[in-house]
C-alpha cells in the first residue's frame, strides 16, 4: 500500500513553508506512521519586541501535545500513547526563537524545538507580507 503523502500544520497558519512541521512529520515517519493532517489547536504563540525592528523580537511557541487532531480519534489516541508522542510524560512541544535574521522580504527565525524530549536547532523562514486588512488598515504579516 502506498503512503500518502503528509501535511502537518495549523499552528503557524502557513504550514508549507513552516519548517518546524517538518521536523513533526518525520518524527512521525521515522515511527513508521503516515498522517494525512495534524492539528494541534491549543498553543499558545508568544511574541516580544518592536514590530518596526522584528529582528530583536523574541518568541515562544508551546504546544498542548495532547491537543493532537488527525481527524481519527483511534489514531490520536495511538499518536498520544507512549509509542509515539507519549502526551503524559511529554505534553508540551516548544520552540523559542535564539535569533532573528532577515534578508530582503524574508526573516529567518532560528531556535530550538523540544519534541519528545529530543531537541533540535533549526531555522524557520518567514516571508514579510505588506496589504490591507478588510477594513482597509495596513498591515504586515509573516508568513
Amino acid at each position: 500500500m502506498k503512503k500518502k503523502p503528509i501535511l502537518v500544520g495549523a499552528v503557524l497558519y502557513d504550514p508549507k513553508v513552516s519548517v518546524i512541521w517538518d521536523i513533526i512529520r518525520d518524527f512521525f515517519e521515522s515511527e513508521g506512521v503516515p498522517i494525512d493532517v495534524v492539528y494541534y489547536p491549543n498553543y499558545e504563540l508568544q511574541v516580544d519586541g518592536d514590530p518596526a525592528k522584528p529582528i530583536e523580537a523574541k518568541i515562544k511557541l508551546v504546544i498542548d501535545a495532547s491537543s493532537i487532531n488527525t481527524a481519527n480519534v483511534k489514531r490520536d489516541e495511538h499518536l498520544s500513547s507512549p509509542d509515539f508522542l507519549d502526551v503524559k510524560k511529554y505534553p508540551q512541544i516548544t520552540f523559542v526563537s535564539e535569533s532573528i535574521s532577515q534578508s530582503g522580504n524574508t526573516l529567518n527565525v532560528s531556535g530550538t524545538l523540544d519534541l519528545h524530549g529530543q531537541k533540535k536547532k533549526l531555522t524557520i523562514p518567514f516571508k514579510t507580507v505588506k496589504g490591507k486588512n478588510g477594513a482597509g488598515v495596513d498591515t504586515t504579516a509573516f508568513r
